[in-house]
């Protein structure tokens, strides 16, 4: 059983355990809905995509990026990411991710917490900074929660915590007997609707900006 699964499961809702890149909803044979069905409705997301590992999730994320940059910033694939998978910034210097972004931009990656010690933690104020330059600039935030995981602080999601919104979250888990579980939510029109992860390269290609 997952983290996922055991989450719901202490909220007294019991969730079937769906295979992986599964996508299925609740149907009339079901006992109740589906894992991603609840994970849907408990974020308030549009579109679930469950995977294996976080490695696989963070692809899915990506491929989703790059697609919507494809289609929506002229071909831009660049990526502004507080981890060290692409062109970094270091976390909590909001004038530091300012200089890191540029026309080709299409995606701002933010880990809210780089390790356990609270120090490598993101504050409210740069979560919030980070939050306005994606929406003054129109591009994606996309949120790496595989590390923090799902209602480990406080609430459910880190970005309920700090009051942001983020176009796209990355889940992972591992639950008491070592079975790993992965998801990647999306929000919104411009990026659930017409792109489903499953469509999307299971790579991370170019992404530096």
């Amino acid at each position: 059983m997952s983290l996922f699964q055991l989450l719901f499961n202490r909220r007294g809702v019991v969730a079937p355990a769906p295979s992986a890149g599964s996508e299925r909803d609740i149907s009339d044979d079901d006992a109740g809905p589906s894992l991603t069905e609840l994970l849907r409705r408990s974020t308030s997301n549009d579109q679930v995509h469950l995977v294996d590992t976080g490695a696989q999730a963070r692809e899915v994320a990506i491929g989703l990026t790059r697609k919507w940059g494809q289609q929506h910033r002229h071909g831009a694939v660049g990526i502004v990411s507080t981890c060290d998978d692409s062109v970094s910034a270091s976390l909590n210097d909001l004038a530091a991710l300012h200089a890191a972004v540029d026309s080709r931009t299409v995606a701002i990656v933010l880990e809210p917490r780089l390790s356990r010690d609270a120090d490598m933690a993101a504050t409210f104020t740069y979560f919030q900074g980070v939050a306005q330059l994606c929406r003054e600039l129109k591009i994606l935030l996309i949120l790496d929660e595989t590390r923090t995981g799902l209602g480990r602080y406080e609430t459910l999601l880190c970005e309920d915590r700090y009051a942001i919104r983020a176009d796209i979250v990355v889940l992972s888990s591992v639950s008491e007997g070592g079975r790993k579980g992965a998801a990647v939510l999306s929000r919104g029109t411009r990026v659930a609707d017409k792109h489903s992860p499953a469509s999307v390269p299971q790579h991370w290609g170019a992404v530096a900006a």
